[in-house]
């Protein structure tokens, strides 16, 4: 079976982080929202994606990554949005949760994980 896809990297991109002057610690509440850039030269894909976690009672956060992929052959923008809005966030998740996890906790936060990805 040969890849189709494999994964070259995953780079932070950016962060912003802002605590609410009395954080309410607790269970992850709030809302996330993730939006993502792709680019794709020849075989490799690159996507720029992005977390944004906001609620008013605890603070919010932005962060990017920047995943870098090598396909097995050329795809069309539109394939590459679909792969992006279903995959590269899956392999991203992960990422996200360490880090927001990280930032919570440093900010005096102390939230709980952010759940698994459902999709």
């Amino acid at each position: 079976m040969s890849k189709v896809v494999s994964i070259k990297a995953v780079e932070l991109f950016s962060v912003s982080a802002k605590r609410a002057l009395k954080p309410k610690s607790g269970t992850f509440e709030g809302e996330v929202t993730v939006g993502g850039k792709n680019v794709i030269e020849g075989t490799a894909l690159r996507s720029l994606v992005t977390f944004r976690f906001t609620n008013s009672a605890v603070g919010q956060f932005e962060v990017a990554f920047l995943a870098a992929y090598e396909l097995a052959k050329p795809v069309t923008q539109a394939d590459a949005d679909v792969f992006a809005k279903h995959n590269i966030v899956f392999n991203l998740w992960p990422y996200w949760r360490e880090l927001h996890q990280s930032l919570s906790m440093r900010m005096g936060i102390g939230t709980s994980p952010a759940p698994l990805l459902k999709m």
